[in-house]
């Protein structure tokens, strides 16, 4: 079920970037990321990577940050309870869920448990991971969330 959600959500999307983004552009980011990895183990690279990885987190933080206060006001759009107001409180739950998942994502880089080279290394290899890991299920959530809140408001409107 996952693999078509992904494999139609990246037709359109693929189809999309052809007509809206620089092709260049893309070559030659995708250039620089095969020459760091010449050196993979190298800490410049863990270091790139979670930065790359802080920055699409600051950006689902956004996201995150309006559908909160789209869904406050949407909720006070409804004069009494129902399915709509559950699923509406169910989906506020699920984005505090994945702001705190993401603050986790964006925590300070280093470790004070090691200081050798070698345990600095293992232990940015396995923040890494933590941290991609945590982002690509948040990313996931966020998108099935926000496809549920669209669906909510169009099968329930609220009174606004």
């Amino acid at each position: 079920m996952i693999r078509v959600f992904y494999s139609s959500f990246d037709y359109l999307a693929l189809k999309l970037l052809r007509l809206t983004v620089d092709i260049e552009l893309v070559d030659r980011t995708i250039r620089k990321e095969l020459e760091a990895k010449a050196n993979p183990d190298s800490p410049e690279q863990y270091e790139y990577h979670i930065q790359t990885l802080q920055d699409r987190v600051s950006a689902l933080i956004g996201h995150i940050s309006i559908m909160i206060a789209v869904l406050t006001i949407t909720l006070t759009g409804y004069s009494e309870r129902s399915l709509a107001t559950d699923l509406i409180r169910a989906e506020l739950g699920l984005y505090l869920f994945i702001a705190i998942c993401c603050l986790r994502c964006l925590r300070a880089y280093g470790f004070e448990s090691s200081f050798d080279s070698e345990h600095y290394h293992e232990e940015s290899k396995t923040d890494l991971v933590l941290r991609f890991g945590l982002f690509r299920l948040v990313n996931f959530i966020a998108i099935i969330a926000t496809i549920a809140f669209v669906l909510t408001v169009t099968l329930f409107p609220p009174a606004l």
